[in-house]
């Protein structure tokens, strides 16, 4: 065993996953503990903004005891543990994982049908949205969720980021609002013009990372600190006051297809 590969989730209030020069990052807080170790690279299957939140990503280092990694990383403040796998051979990870953005927004009423919408945005080029080439992304489903003060997104595919999806999201809460009209959503669809306006990303939640490999699950101390977390991320309960547990039912049945 010369790999470990760590499920984990983290909090909103880091500044991004990459290491940066200034700002406490995910990358950044795990290199510094698992220093000691003699581990100087830490691998992500997905980066985050920041203050954009994960309920599950996944990480890998060189090293031959993993559950001893999961002890370290699980200590940190901000980062909890859910599962580990030890493998022989190094995993590339990205595009190795299907993976799920959820977005939300307010939206008390809107002018255009959704459905419409998010079905001429699947059909249409995604060129106005990501300054990399087209050709490396796999978005497979964009569905969304009125829950009646607010809209959701699922974005799931297995190579998009997450400066597309905070801009492909306000692109379509634009839309479906009336603020772009006809000739303008048609050039945008058909890849005529770029749509550069980016949603917040505090409205932006990496919920799941998924694939064929098992992990073993990790049983954290900060576990009911981490349901309770992930309830609050599903709802943004600090915005959706009313009805909120109808809200987390529905949101439930709309990420797990129930």
């Amino acid at each position: 065993m010369k790999y470990c590969l760590l499920n984990i989730a983290y909090d909103s209030t880091f500044h991004g996953l990459q290491v940066q020069p200034s700002g406490v990052t995910v990358q950044g807080e795990i290199m510094r503990h698992l220093a000691p170790l003699g581990i100087k690279k830490v691998y992500a299957a997905s980066r985050t903004d920041s203050g954009v939140g994960a309920a599950s990503n996944i990480i890998e280092v060189e090293y031959h005891d993993c559950l001893k990694i999961a002890k370290i990383v699980d200590s940190i403040k901000g980062i909890i543990v859910r599962g580990y796998l030890g493998t022989d051979s190094f995993i590339k990870l990205r595009g190795a994982f299907k993976k799920n953005y959820l977005y939300t927004d307010e939206l008390a009423e809107f002018k255009i049908d959704p459905d419409t919408v998010v079905k001429e945005f699947m059909e249409g080029k995604q060129d106005a949205f990501i300054r990399d080439d087209p050709k490396r992304l796999n978005l497979l489903e964009v569905k969304f969720l009125l829950t009646g003060k607010h809209i959701f997104f699922s974005f799931v595919g297995t190579s998009f980021s997450w400066n597309y999806v905070r801009i492909a999201a306000q692109c379509l809460i634009d839309r479906i609002t009336g603020k772009l009209d006809d000739e303008e959503w048609k050039s945008i669809t058909d890849g005529k013009i770029k749509f550069t306006k980016k949603g917040k990303g505090e409205n932006l939640l990496l919920l799941m990372m998924s694939s064929e490999l098992h992990f073993v699950p990790y049983t954290s101390r900060k576990l009911t600190f981490l349901n309770s977390e992930i309830m609050k991320l599903y709802a943004w309960t600090s915005k959706l006051n009313d009805g909120l547990l109808n809200d987390i039912i529905m949101l439930d049945s709309f990420i797990n297809g129930h």
